[in-house]
């Protein structure tokens, strides 16, 4: 699996580009631009199969309509988000439900607290997790933003401890490997 960090939005959310048989991209952020001139280096745009939200938040939402214009890419979203995008998805994803990419399987992990709808992304085999802003490398996610959840967020991270995963990818600040439990 060989992700590409892309910073795509004005307070540096990190958008990921897997490159998969089935590439998909996760949080497009708040640049369309800055993310399809990146994507571009990669693949064609046609090639991207999935944009995938880890939440409904605007720094890592608002580009998703202009990338999947120029994609044609499918957009998922966790179901508890849906209501708050202004736009329709393509597909709703569930709590344990796994994302195909070929060569490439992901599963999704319902993290309420920082928003209803937060997911993670977990690929066992790399032992990657792909933490939205449930959690980051120097600390957890806001729980003071509209449908965020103190107690929600603590029982996530709770779960969370309980996957072996070596890197994390969160969607603000640095990956990272070290210190992860």
């Amino acid at each position: 699996m060989r992700i590409i960090r892309i910073i795509a939005s004005e307070i540096e959310t990190n958008s990921y580009l897997i490159l998969a048989k089935k590439p998909a991209l996760i949080d497009p952020g708040t640049y369309p631009d800055v993310v399809f001139k990146n994507l571009k280096k990669h693949i064609k745009p046609k090639e991207l199969k999935y944009i995938i939200l880890t939440h409904y938040h605007y720094d890592h939402a608002t580009a998703t309509q202009a990338i999947k214009k120029e994609t044609n890419a499918e957009v998922l979203i966790h179901e508890e988000d849906v209501k708050y995008l202004d736009f329709k998805p393509d597909r709703i994803l569930k709590d344990g439900e796994i994302l195909d990419l070929g060569n490439v399987k992901l599963k999704v992990i319902h993290t309420p607290g920082h928003s209803p709808g937060s997911i993670c992304l977990y690929e066992p085999e790399s032992k990657s997790l792909f933490s939205g802003d449930t959690i980051f490398s120097c600390g957890v996610g806001r729980t003071d933003l509209p449908g965020g959840d103190t107690k929600k967020i603590i029982d996530s991270i709770e779960r969370l401890t309980k996957l072996d995963f070596k890197i994390l990818y969160p969607g603000h600040g640095e990956i990272t490997h070290k210190n992860l439990k």
